[in-house]
Formats: structure tokens, C-alpha cells, sequence
């Protein structure tokens, strides 16, 4: 691990992918490079959210890594409990 992750320091955002940032091209002090040279051999998909969003009931499992809504397959990462289904964290209800 490096020091300054050890330490608690996070690193700076990525420099933007939005059309913006790619059409304003501010070139980015930490990593040294504009959004195009960081993005270039990205592909980049932007998707947008939908309104008409039903709310679930959630229902969670295990899977790899977290747990998973077996109804809508929103996942969670985290050192989360699923106790029928309902999903706690440190012993209170978070979701479901």
C-alpha cells in the first residue's frame, strides 16, 4: 500500500468525460494530462436515469463481493447482513 493511501489521503477525480470537459480540455496538475488524453481510448457511455423508476421490495442474496437484490439486481459491496432478505449493517436496517 502506498504512503499516502495509508494515511488516509484519497486521490483527485479523474479529470470529466462529459462532452464539457472534453470540449473545455483544462489540462489536470495531478495527473498531467487533459480529459482527452485521459479518456482517448475509452469508450465512454453515459447513461441517463429513468424517471418512471418502481420502487422495489427489495429482496437481497450473497454473491460475490457483497449482496445482490434478487428482484431488481441492484448490488451492494460492504460488510453488509441479509437476515430475511432485509439488508443490515452493524445491526440496523439499511434497505429492503
Amino acid at each position: 500500500m502506498e504512503e499516502s493511501q495509508s494515511r488516509g489521503k484519497k486521490l483527485p477525480d479523474l479529470p470529466g468525460s462529459t462532452e464539457e470537459a472534453l470540449r473545455n480540455n483544462q489540462f489536470h496538475p495531478f495527473f498531467k494530462k487533459t480529459p482527452r488524453e485521459v479518456w482517448a481510448a475509452a469508450e465512454i457511455e453515459h447513461h441517463t436515469m429513468k424517471k418512471d423508476v418502481t420502487k422495489c421490495d427489495h429482496s437481497f442474496r450473497y454473491v460475490r463481493g457483497g449482496v445482490q437484490c434478487q428482484k431488481c439486481f441492484m448490488g451492494l459491496e460492504g460488510e453488509l447482513d441479509i437476515k430475511a432478505g432485509k439488508l443490515f449493517y452493524k445491526g440496523q436496517q439499511i434497505l429492503g
